[in-house]
């Protein structure tokens, strides 16, 4: 009998409980509904971009132009375009202003009633519109600086075994020509790729890379937007050849040097194996110092190769002498 009293005090408790969050849901929602229909007079902030500028020309404050739209707004209306936009930035045709020629460019000054009709054409704000300030906006421009630029490649690569890079990676172009201001470019060494990353490579990559933005400095742009990039890429395999040791003296004494001759391991591509000649290889050891030399060793150094191998490994790499007065 407790048991069951006590399930219907919970059950009375929970449906206080239920009853009293409905109530104050209620009472919130019909007070912000309240509070949102009320009338209010806010300010939004927009930026400007300017379109149809002289082609040989740079505007050099336009990432400073704002423009502060006051409205009178319903709560509802405020909260959407403050959080849910239509226009996060607005157009302004500068095709039919004019600039005046100064001793460090051309300014204009656009006043807010030629641009005005602008922005109402690209937007809802007619009808809510009080006012707009700045009432002018300074316009500057100096004549488009140009600059040529190295490509910089920013690739990482891997070879599957036996695999390797085949000569040289190819940029086409290699440079581009940049333009903006003067001072900009003065800053500006080369343009980088974005980040490539490449693994366990068996065969040639051709591939086209956008080039990165420059961050941090104002509007540059690019006579392109992307490089081609060639890999080559060709499987290898190791190869030798054994040569006779040529001897560099001008002394007036003999040298014997022991073992007279040294093996040169080095990789190929499977592609020009045949074309390897001992002929294309050339050693010697430089006997100018031979009598202040210590430990009776000489180096022995590769003079001549083709440009197609690589990986060069000499056995011996030096060789032990005797001199003979």
């Amino acid at each position: 009998m407790k048991d069951k009293v006590k399930r219907l005090k919970d059950a009375k408790l929970r449906i206080k409980i239920i009853i009293f969050f409905i109530c104050l849901i209620l009472s919130i929602s019909t007070w912000l509904i309240i509070k949102l229909s009320k009338d209010y007079v806010a300010t939004l902030d927009y930026p400007l971009r300017f379109t149809h500028l002289q082609k040989d020309k740079v505007l050099i404050n336009n990432g400073d132009t704002i423009i502060h739209v006051h409205l009178n707004l319903k709560g509802f209306e405020l909260i959407y375009k403050k959080y849910f936009p239509k226009n996060n930035y607005f157009n302004i045709d500068l095709s039919n202003i004019k600039f005046k020629k100064t001793a460090h460019g051309y300014i204009s000054y656009l006043a807010s009633n030629e641009y005005l009709h602008q922005i109402l054409s690209q937007s809802d704000l007619k009808e809510k519109l009080i006012s707009v300030t700045p009432d002018t906006v300074l316009l500057a421009m100096e004549p488009r600086a140009y600059k040529k630029v190295p490509v910089k490649l920013d690739i990482s690569y891997d070879f599957q075994k036996q695999y390797q890079l085949y000569g040289n990676i190819n940029c086409e172009p290699d440079s581009i020509v940049i333009s903006g201001t003067k001072a900009d470019l003065n800053r500006i060494r080369e343009v980088e790729t974005q980040k490539r990353v490449f693994h366990k490579l068996t065969q040639n990559q051709i591939i086209k890379i956008q080039l990165r933005p420059i961050n941090g400095i104002g509007k540059v742009n690019f006579s392109k937007k992307l490089v081609n990039v060639i890999i080559p890429v060709e499987k290898f395999t190791e190869a030798s050849v054994v040569l006779p040791i040529n001897i560099n003296n001008s002394k007036k004494y003999t040298i014997k040097i022991f073992p007279n001759e040294t093996k040169i391991n080095f990789w190929v591509a499977l592609k020009d194996y045949r074309r390897i000649d001992p002929s294309m290889f050339s050693v010697m050891v430089n006997c100018e110092n031979a009598e202040t030399t210590s430990g009776k060793k000489l180096d022995v150094n590769v003079v001549r190769y083709p440009s197609f191998v690589t990986n060069i490994t000499l056995e011996p790499e030096s060789v032990e002498y005797i001199l003979l007065k």
